[in-house]
């Protein structure tokens, strides 16, 4: 049981009405709103009189003293709502099946109608409030027609990516199967990988997910059968993986294709999945240039890197000069920044670009683990014991046996019984290891050969270098 709903089981008879009107009504409220909240929704005093405003400021302060009300400073101004959106959905399940449940909604549509906003510029962002609400409040009723005309008006004002959170938060904490059944197969479809890659971003478990999709024989929807490739890759079944996709044809399956080539040693054909995801993506996105943001693009690198040096530093700067502008936050060219600067001996620049890796997503903290295990010279990111204890106990063999191998170089035994036990199991040698240790005189002459072959004019070749090369001076002091 979690915190707020501790606290909304002693809350009084009012304070529970108010609460789950807020839930309902859904977006920041300004404090006058209050009282005509309760106003039009029928909540009176005992003896049937409207709340007057000083009784109201009063039990708003209470409830925001107890740790269940918020106040929001936004930029048309303050309101006041429940914190957490997966807390309003609490509420909503808890009145969902209420008699003046359908009333409660169709009040409030009404009295704070979407229309207040429909021409205010200024107050755009109300506007993409009430937009979510009211799609949000025609899922639970199913109206379907509603459905579709607000999702129009969620594509026209770039709420797409809010949409899918609140979506989650409808049928998660805990999966809302029998709610989700009543829905088209068709909706299922939409909303299930939103709910798995809910489920894997937090390492929580998918079993029950997975059992629905089975009986609604959903599995062959291509972005489903991609995240279920993905999670088997996660979990160390890259056998069951490869045959699951098959020949692959969509984006997923093409760069699960990349990853288990990569895993398996076969660089080259990695390579040749990578480039056929880049070429897929400037297709369906209408770029000349550019390269997605998916985790997996550091194992590109890393696949150049083992095919041709020289295209893996280039690939790491022109991902970083794209990335900066259009995924300003990624950890995907971080990391390959501080691999490349590594190893070009900019051990300054390689510290700073892996310490910028700063979001907490899943597949960052992945990648913070392996480039950490990478690049020796970085710390073990803080995480990575408590990290690897979720990843065991969510069964993430993978990521598991990369987070123990870093914590094994770095002299933290404590988790080789699980690195000698996936060794073994898994048959690989983790990408952590990928470069070998290089004593400072071998990289310091590998800049020296670097530096060299870049200061070549395009006439003259590596190979011509190498030949009128006698010796290089190397100072041990």
């Amino acid at each position: 049981m979690s915190d707020f709903i501790e606290k909304f089981n002693k809350t009084s008879d009012l304070e529970e009405k108010l609460l789950q009107s807020l839930a309902l009504f859904w977006e920041p409220i300004a404090a006058n709103d209050i009282q005509k909240l309760l106003k039009v929704l029928g909540i009176r005093t005992p003896d049937g009189k409207i709340y007057p405003i000083q009784y109201i400021t009063t039990l708003r302060n209470s409830l925001i003293n107890k740790g269940l009300l918020h106040h929001f400073k936004e930029p048309w101004g303050s309101g006041y709502q429940i914190f957490d959106d997966k807390d309003k959905e609490f509420l909503t399940r808890e009145i969902f099946k209420e008699d003046w449940f359908d009333e409660w909604i169709q009040t409030i549509q009404r009295e704070f109608s979407l229309d207040d906003y429909k021409n205010l510029y200024w107050i755009r962002d109300l506007k993409k409030f009430r937009i979510l609400r009211d799609y949000r409040l025609s899922i639970y009723q199913k109206n379907f027609g509603a459905m579709q005309m607000l999702f129009k008006q969620i594509v026209e004002n770039d709420i797409i990516e809010k949409s899918g959170e609140m979506l989650v938060n409808i049928f998660s904490n805990p999966f809302q199967k029998d709610f989700l059944s009543e829905f088209e197969a068709a909706f299922q479809a939409q909303i299930i990988p939103n709910l798995l890659e809910n489920s894997i971003e937090k390492l929580e478990p998918t079993n029950e997910i997975w059992e629905f999709v089975t009986e609604r024989n959903l599995q062959i929807v291509p972005v489903i059968k991609s995240i279920k490739a993905e999670e088997l890759i996660f979990r160390g079944k890259w056998a069951e993986a490869k045959k699951l996709i098959g020949e692959p044809e969509t984006y997923g399956e093409i760069i699960s294709s990349a990853t288990i080539a990569f895993l398996e040693k076969d660089y080259e054909k990695s390579v040749h999945f990578f480039e056929a995801c880049i070429k897929l993506w400037k297709q369906i996105y209408s770029k000349k240039k550019g390269f997605p943001d998916e985790w997996q693009f550091f194992l590109y690198g890393l696949a150049l890197y083992k095919t041709n040096a020289d295209k893996f530093h280039k690939f790491a700067e022109d991902y970083s000069v794209f990335a900066l502008k259009n995924y300003p936050h990624s950890g995907v060219y971080r990391a390959l920044n501080a691999v490349s600067y590594f190893l070009k001996n900019q051990d300054n620049l390689a510290q700073i670009a892996f310490s910028q890796m700063l979001e907490n997503d899943f597949h960052t903290q992945f990648l913070r683990m392996m480039t950490a295990a990478i690049v020796p010279i970085l710390k073990t990111p803080t995480n990575a014991r408590s990290f690897a204890q979720t990843c065991r106990a969510s069964g993430y063999k993978w990521i598991l046996f990369e987070i123990a191998n870093l914590l094994k170089n770095k002299g933290d035994a404590s988790f080789e019984g699980d690195f000698e036990t996936l060794r073994e199991e898994l048959k690989f040698e983790p990408v952590g290891n990928l470069i070998p240790r290089l004593e400072d005189w071998e990289r310091a002459l590998n800049t020296l050969e670097m530096i060299a072959v870049r200061g070549a004019t395009k006439n003259e070749s590596k190979a011509k270098i190498d030949e009128t090369r006698i010796a290089w001076l190397i100072d041990f002091a």
